[in-house]
């Protein structure tokens, strides 16, 4: 009789260790899969911050010529391999200051990256804002 009941306590033993050794296997699993995501969506962010940065410095070009052409609003899509897809938004506005006899003119730059739809869990938008003197 002691032997069925040393089976029965090994078999109760065996089939918790399995569920134990399951639920830590789909949580590990899980943590696995988060951790690559973060990582994603870390790079992406990164990603989109430099498009930012290159639609500001494109906007900056613009407000440099001689006359300026930066306009009040543009929109592309960069096509470069790293930045491949993200939508930049520039806007532009232009004021100007008097110094001394000069008058100075100054544009804020805000330039705008986008990568994918609002309300999407991989959804990346980062802003940069820069002033640039011209003429």
């Amino acid at each position: 009789m002691t032997s069925h009941g040393a089976q029965g306590f090994s078999l109760i033993s065996a089939i918790f260790l399995l569920v134990v050794l399951s639920v830590l296997g789909a949580t590990l699993a899980q943590l696995s899969v988060t951790s690559s995501t973060s990582g994603s969506l870390a790079l992406n962010a990164t990603r989109a911050l430099y498009a930012a940065r290159s639609g500001a410095q494109w906007g900056a070009y613009r407000a440099s010529l001689s006359p300026p052409s930066c306009n009040a609003s543009q929109s592309f899509t960069l096509n470069e391999a790293a930045l491949s897809g993200f939508n930049i938004t520039v806007q532009c506005t232009r004021t100007q200051h008097q110094e001394g006899a000069a008058i100075v003119g100054m544009y804020l730059i805000t330039a705008t990256a986008e990568l994918g739809s609002f309300g999407n869990p991989d959804f990346v938008s980062r802003s940069v804002e820069i002033q640039v003197i011209g003429q």
